[in-house]
């Protein structure tokens, strides 16, 4: 069955771009990404090429989001599915999926109204380029590990920060 395996990304419309960057990497820790022809800013927060694109149209509301999905296998599946619950789907085009930096999408309305597309194959960075956030929010510091076994045969590792 197809099922989303993790929110992948959001988009924003907003009325001011740069305040949207300052406050995504000062207060929220998030790494910009570059930016796109139109005035967008990709931001990251991990190993994603971006999770939140800031569009600059001006509406101020979330513009879309877009659900992961683990391949193209289960995107043909999920828009399947999609259908036969009587939503319509619309197939990505390969330029809406190189704008997102995925394999393929789909376009689809959610319930609520918000426009949402699932998708295959997110852009992944380089293990040479980790994710590092220009603030460390919480100043807190790695400082213990904790090995404990969960089951015979079973262990679990847990780390503490301070």
């Amino acid at each position: 069955m197809a099922n989303v395996t993790q929110l992948g990304y959001l988009g924003l419309s907003v009325s001011d771009v740069d305040a949207w960057k300052r406050f995504a990497t000062e207060t929220l820790g998030l790494q910009v990404n570059g930016w796109e022809a139109d005035g967008a800013v990709l931001l990251r927060m991990d190993e994603h090429y971006h999770r939140l694109i800031v569009h600059p149209t001006g509406k101020d509301d979330v513009a879309y989001i877009g659900w992961e999905v683990a391949d193209e296998q289960m995107l043909q599946a999920m828009t399947d599915r999609l259908r036969d619950a009587g939503v319509a789907v619309q197939q990505g085009t390969p330029a809406q999926a190189e704008a997102r930096r995925v394999v393929g999408l789909i376009a689809f309305e959610a319930p609520n109204r918000i426009p949402s597309e699932a998708f295959c194959g997110p852009l992944m960075m380089r293990f040479d380029r980790p994710f590092k956030s220009p603030r460390d929010v919480l100043g807190m510091r790695l400082s213990d590990f904790v090995h404990r076994e969960s089951a015979p045969g079973s262990r679990r590792t847990m780390a503490f920060f301070h």
